[in-house]
């Protein structure tokens, strides 16, 4: 918000004052304000305050927390808890509304002066989730402190995206084109893989795997084809399943609605 002396006699001097709302923020930020006049010489000029923002109560080294990583990944965070104006607080209560993908402990250290928080990650599959811890203190400027948390994990052996949906295809305008759908199965480990199967209904669609680079490769980009002139008119349902080295198995669900008209 921006207050300002709207006219400044010649000779004069104006007066024009920023005011940052700093909720949120932690650390150094710098802002900016666009000044227009009718000054011939400058008509407009930007100005800048910055500034650096303590909260009364501090997380530290980063405010959020980020696990990111595969499945069996031991992803584990800390971070420590204190007041910037060095009054010792207790930490009331703890809670998240990532219900049992994080498990969290809270450690009090420098006599009540600050806390260590520990988070772990307790993803067994792909999770892809924003959320927070909340803290309730007993600080008289600072009741309730959220530490955002990001989960980001990947399986090992990945296909992505999970389904492939063609939507509703109208016959007599897809005559000629060519209607495909890529999905890409990769090792997230860097590892080989080797495809031994592909098994889908052939009637309806063609598959190829691609390697993204000279075997032995670690990622394929399998494209799928749908064979409109052989699907029936109505809703389709199938599925492409991928074996790999070792017995894996992924299945991938191909729907398509064609319309025959």
């Amino acid at each position: 918000m921006a207050n300002f002396d709207k006219a400044i006699p010649p000779g004069g001097t104006g007066e024009i004052t920023l005011l940052v709302n700093t909720k949120g923020f932690q650390g150094k930020i710098r802002k900016s304000a666009m000044v227009r006049s009718n000054d011939p010489d400058q008509p407009t000029m930007k100005i800048y305050i910055t500034a650096e923002v303590r909260p009364y109560i501090e997380v530290k080294p980063l405010s959020r927390i980020i696990l990111r990583g595969l499945v069996g990944d031991e992803l584990r965070q800390t971070r420590y808890i204190s007041s910037s104006d060095n009054r010792p607080f207790e930490i009331k209560d703890i809670t998240s509304n990532l219900g049992k993908l994080v498990d969290y402990k809270l450690k009090p250290e420098e006599g009540g002066k600050s806390f260590r928080l520990e988070v772990v990650c307790k993803a067994t599959e792909r999770v892809y989730k924003s959320g927070f811890i909340k803290l309730l203190t007993d600080h008289p400027k600072k009741k309730e402190v959220r530490v955002p948390v990001y989960i980001r994990i990947r399986p090992q052996i990945d296909v992505w995206p999970s389904s492939v949906v063609f939507g509703r295809i109208i016959a007599k305008k897809a005559d000629g084109r060519l209607l495909k759908k890529t999905v890409v199965l990769s090792n997230n480990r860097g590892m080989v893989i080797d495809i031994q199967s592909m098994q889908y209904n052939k009637k309806y669609f063609l598959v190829e795997a691609k390697a993204f680079s000279e075997k032995p490769a670690n990622k394929y980009r399998i494209e799928i084809i749908a064979l409109v002139d052989q699907i029936p008119a109505g809703t389709v349902n199938e599925t492409l399943v991928i074996q790999t080295t070792g017995g894996q198995e992924f299945k991938v669900p191909i729907s398509l609605t064609l319309v025959k008209d």
